[in-house]
């Protein structure tokens, strides 16, 4: 056990919590590498086409389902639909 110039013994020192929260936050930041304006332009445009091809594909396939669900309610023949779904 440590003992302080008295003789005493001394106690650990307890680091406040939150204090080293914000040091460690602090020393994480300075790691970070930014994109440059290059970088971050090319992968905006990256996401910006995935996203606009999901849409497409989500789109036409709601169009499909919603034009089958459509010429059955119109036709009133539910046979093409039960087959499907039929063992």
């Amino acid at each position: 056990m440590m003992k302080n110039a008295n003789g005493a013994a001394a106690k650990p020192k307890k680091d406040n919590k939150l204090m080293k929260f914000f040091r460690g936050t602090k020393s994480e930041f300075k790691k970070i590498v930014w994109p440059t304006p290059k970088q971050w332009m090319k992968n905006t445009l990256v996401v910006i086409v995935a996203v606009a091809i999901c849409a497409v594909i989500i789109t036409l396939l709601d169009m499909l389902f919603g034009g089958l669900i459509l010429q059955g309610l119109l036709q009133g023949d539910w046979s093409y639909f039960t087959n499907l779904f039929a063992k």
